[in-house]
């Protein structure tokens, strides 16, 4: 500190103080009432608290009161403040700091009561002599004890001074600052209504404070400092302060980041939290629990989760894993969550089951979690696991536990070998509640994941599509969930014959999360398999296959991974690998039977046997999937249709081509979401037909049900870079047969000539047409004929929509006639 003037006449900063209001005006109006009394206060706050704004308004009240008062502000020797006048105004600040000369003569001055002296100090460092100072100058007036302030203080400071701001949002400061001055002031001075419109919980607020607060922390005593850090970071009550050193305490409350009883204010004990390392966070924790399980293990519980929340799956078991077992007693669904949720996420959905076994879970949420690892690992109802009601007599229901109760019904329907619209709603449901909930906690596997899982598996791909979507825009699952999500999405782009979709949403979720846990590495790697195989040659087929093998290495089947799985199955086969993909098919059907096979879910899993055994020339590995189908048949439309096109596939093979019973079976497993399936069946007919209009119809089929990509941008409206940038693409409006007949059209072909050119009838020819104008919008021929020039183009080949080749998965004669045989 430096002396700043001994003038009477010196100019003081009076600029407004969000306390001056309530602490300081006792103190003012006595030293107004007694104008020829000496001015004596004392000051006590700690860092941060005003003191020195205090300092500077009460000069300004003396000044005022008495004109031509002198004043001596600064640092003094102990000579000066022995020789100053008893009416001269000595103003120190930070007395905590002077030296013993200094406060020695301080206190000599202190006991004068004619003497003006006005002191403002620190409650930390206890200094002997400085408390004899406080003790004679408050015989005069009581002491100003800054540092905290209330609503009192700020709302008539905001509505004075501004900034603008709701009574909301000041209350959600003083609550999480704790009324800390400085930093409420902090607070204030970043506070903005844009960043607070739609987050009630002042995220961006709390994140741009964090800096601030660690560097108050940094500037505190360093020998301090540890037990400092610690009692910020431990949810700090009165029985975690006692387990440290009360100069600790003292000393963190001088600095403004401690609560006097050795508590942290919210806003400070988040900032610590979030940038201390887990281990040492998880330690403290431990090291409190003796004193405050509740606390330690709130503590534990919360890191996990954000830890989950933010990605860090390592992290977030470390700290699951080091809770005591008292931590477990207190809040153990919450730790079983977490670790389940990690070693699902790890591709191993046994390890979750087994966490839930060693813990049996009591809340409706954990229960649900517990049945969906159960179910995936292959067993049908885990221990213990209580009624699926989620509070106890009458109690208003939760969204998570309804969201929860739908899906255990769900799930136990499935397993009980019902596959129907009802189950499904059930799960659709299930994930809406879910989302509307604003769940984002651990899980083994997404209720929207496993409501498209059921969608797929009942033929319905446009509700999967739909869910996922839903999910998605949603915030399903909270922000790590965003990545599965997108990935799944991807998944179901591919059955609707969207590669394009399915190969952005792959982008996007690599470009979150570089690095995918096991799992969603394996639906990754599925993703860019099924894509190969639909739209790439063979050997791109088998390149996608071999970047996707390792990662099998890594990964245990569950339930839910089934789906992508049968592709795998084909790919794996196909690269001449069956044996390395073989034990996870046998684990696959060891998990269906164990839950009694359910036609929901083990039907696209046969189907995968099924198409095993036609890559293989091996007849006898067909049947026990083609058997398992017809017995799932009653229960279940996928499987019945399945085990139609697995007759006929056969027949096929074996050189009996009958083009109704393929183009029906065709059509069939289009219509619950095969389309790739369907085309190839269609296409294996034409393959295997001496009859030229035959194969030429059933070409047509497969062109229809599943276009190459190749045929999919020639149905676009011309070359990229000869296209209008506002032009609509064909394929926004039509179907591929619909650009097919419109070409056809444009050309000014017959109905008649359209049925023979692609081997329709002529009365399907005029379906399409007037489909066609319909969704033109036009309302006679020549507008038709208009809209499709501008649709379509001058092009009227149809070249480009060639036959479908049956690509990687074609299979040689050779091959075929060791099936038949």
């Amino acid at each position: 500190m430096t002396v700043l003037s001994m003038r009477p006449d010196t100019p003081a900063h009076t600029a407004p103080a969000l306390l001056w209001a309530r602490q300081l005006l006792p103190t003012i109006e006595a030293i107004t009432r007694m104008p020829g009394a000496p001015p004596r206060a004392m000051l006590v706050g700690n860092a941060g608290s005003g003191k020195s704004a205090s300092l500077r308004r009460l000069r300004t009240v003396v000044g005022s009161a008495a004109p031509g008062t002198a004043f001596a502000t600064g640092e003094p020797d102990a000579a000066i403040i022995d020789g100053l006048p008893a009416d001269t105004v000595l103003i120190v600040d930070d007395a905590h700091l002077l030296g013993d000369e200094q406060l020695a003569a301080l206190s000599r001055r202190a006991e004068d009561p004619d003497a003006s002296l006005i002191v403002a100090a620190r409650p930390w460092p206890t200094v002997e002599s400085l408390d004899d100072i406080a003790r004679a100058v408050e015989r005069t007036l009581p002491p100003i004890v800054l540092g905290h302030v209330g609503p009192s203080d700020l709302l008539p400071y905001l509505e004075a001074h501004g900034p603008s701001m709701s009574r909301s949002c000041a209350q959600h400061i003083l609550e999480a600052t704790g009324g800390v001055t400085w930093l409420v002031a902090e607070a204030v001075s970043r506070h903005d209504e844009l960043d607070c419109a739609d987050d009630a919980g002042h995220a961006e607020l709390h994140r741009a404070l964090q800096g601030t607060v660690l560097h108050r922390l940094d500037t505190v005593d360093r020998a301090l400092h540890p037990a400092i850090e610690s009692l910020c970071a431990a949810l700090g009550s009165d029985a975690a302060a006692e387990t440290y050193d009360d100069e600790a305490v003292a000393c963190g409350h001088a600095a403004g980041l401690l609560l006097r009883n050795g508590g942290a204010v919210p806003l400070v004990r988040s900032a610590v939290r979030a940038s201390m390392p887990l281990h040492r966070l998880a330690r403290i924790a431990g090291g409190l629990e003796d004193q405050d399980s509740a606390d330690a293990t709130t503590l534990i519980v919360r890191r996990a989760r954000g830890a989950w929340m933010q990605g860090d799956t390592d992290g977030a078991i470390d700290l699951a894993e080091s809770a005591s077992d008292a931590a477990r007693a207190a809040d153990g669904d919450a730790l079983a969550d977490v670790s389940a949720g990690v070693w699902a996420a790890r591709g191993m959905m046994s390890q979750a089951h087994a966490v839930y076994r060693a813990s049996a879970p009591v809340g409706i949420r954990s229960r649900s979690l517990a049945l969906i690892a159960a179910l995936g690992s292959g067993e049908k109802e885990p221990e213990d696991t209580g009624d699926a009601s989620d509070a106890p007599g009458d109690a208003a229901p939760s969204t998570i536990g309804v969201s929860m109760a739908l899906l255990r019904r769900g799930l136990r329907r499935t397993i009980d070998g019902e596959c129907s619209e009802t189950v499904l709603t059930d799960f659709v449901r299930a994930a809406e509640m879910y989302t509307s909930s604003h769940g984002a906690g651990a899980v083994p596997e997404l209720p929207a994941v496993i409501a498209a899982i059921a969608a797929l598996s009942v033929g319905e791909v446009p509700t999967a599509a739909a869910v996922i979507d839903d999910a998605l825009s949603g915030g399903h699952g909270g922000s790590w969930a965003r990545t599965r999500l997108l990935l799944w999405r991807a998944w179901v782009s591919v059955q609707r014959a969207r590669p394009v979709e399915a190969r952005d949403d792959l982008a996007r979720a690599r470009e979150i999360a570089p690095t995918l846990p096991a799992r969603d590495e394996l639906l990754a790697g599925a993703v860019q398999v099924a894509i190969a195989r639909r739209y790439e040659d063979a050997a791109g087929a088998e390149e996608a296959w071999r970047r996707t093998r390792g990662v099998i290495l890594r990964t245990e089947v569950d339930l839910y991974l089934l789906h992508p799985l049968a592709d795998l199955i084909s790919a794996a086969t196909r690269a001449g690998e069956a044996a390395r993909i073989a034990p996870h098919l046998e684990r696959a059907l060891e998990i269906t039977a164990a839950l009694g096979d359910p036609p929901l879910w083990i039907a696209h899993l046969r189907w995968a046997g099924i198409q095993q055994g036609i890559l293989l020339g091996n007849p006898a590995h067909l049947t026990p999937h083609a058997k398992a189908l017809v017995a799932a048949s009653a229960n279940s439309r996928v499987a019945a249709v399945m085990a139609r096109a697995g007759r006929v596939w056969t027949a096929v093979l074996g050189g009996t081509v009958d083009p109704a019973a393929v183009e029906a079976a065709a059509e069939g497993l289009a219509s619950i979401g095969l389309k790739w399936d369907g085309a190839r069946l269609a296409g294996h007919g034409a393959a295997r037909t001496d009859d030229r209009k035959v194969a030429a119809r059933l070409l047509a089929c497969a062109r229809e049900l599943h276009p190459t990509d190749a045929a999919r941008r020639a149905a676009d409206a011309g070359d990229a870079a000869d296209a209008d940038p506002g032009r609509t693409a064909p394929e926004e409006l039509l179907s591929v047969r619909e650009i097919e007949v419109a070409r056809l059209v444009l050309q000014g072909k017959t109905y008649a000539e359209i049925g023979e050119a692609i081997f329709i009838s002529p009365r399907t020819a005029e379906h399409h047409i007037a489909h066609i104008r319909n969704r033109l919008g036009a309302t006679s021929r020549s507008e038709v004929l208009a809209k499709l020039r501008q649709l379509i183009g001058d092009d009227h080949t149809v070249a480009a929509l060639h036959p479908v080749r049956a690509s990687a998965e074609d299979e040689s004669p050779s091959r075929a006639a060791r099936v038949s045989g």
